[in-house]
This record gives structure tokens, C-alpha cells and sequence, in this order.
């Protein structure tokens, strides 16, 4: 796994999961197929990070994937609680 690919992943981690899989670049990983289908489409940064970590081990790189997952589940609670509000004060 190059550092290359971590950081345009760590960027647009599905734009980058979908170039490699089209040019058949994936990083060499022992997860299922199918797994690797679900976890680009919902989870990108933890499939990232679970490539990281199973390729290099506990490196920064791991915890920065770990991290940018937290922010993301974060970034998409905040909106459904904001777009239910919105929801509820139009009624």
C-alpha cells in the first residue's frame, strides 16, 4: 500500500477505492469481496484503515482512517438530527 494511495484516499476515499478497483490497483487484502463492495459504499474510511492496519500494523495511517471515520459518522448524525428538525418546525 503506498502512500500515494493513502493520501488521495484520506481525501476521496471512494473516488480513489473506485479507480482502483477500475484499474485493478487494489492493495493487497485478505477481506472478502463482498465485504469490500459494502465497506466502500458505506464505510470507506474503515475499509481504508483496515488495509492500513493489516498491512503496516498500528501506524499512523490507521489511526488517522479510524479518526476520519469517527468524523464521519459525526458529519452524518448532525445532518439527519438537522434534517428532522427541519422536518418537525415546518408542520
Amino acid at each position: 500500500m503506498t502512500s500515494s494511495f493513502l493520501i488521495w484516499a484520506a481525501f476521496f476515499p471512494r473516488i480513489t477505492l473506485l479507480l482502483c478497483y477500475w484499474t485493478d490497483n487494489l492493495p493487497t487484502n485478505t477481506t472478502d469481496h463482498g465485504f469490500d463492495v459494502l465497506a466502500a459504499i458505506f464505510a470507506p474510511y474503515s475499509l481504508i484503515g483496515w488495509w492500513a492496519y493489516n498491512d503496516h500494523g498500528l501506524t499512523e495511517w490507521a489511526i488517522l482512517f479510524a479518526v476520519l471515520q469517527i468524523f464521519a459518522i459525526a458529519r452524518t448524525a448532525r445532518t439527519v438530527q438537522n434534517q428532522t428538525s427541519k422536518t418537525g418546525s415546518q408542520k
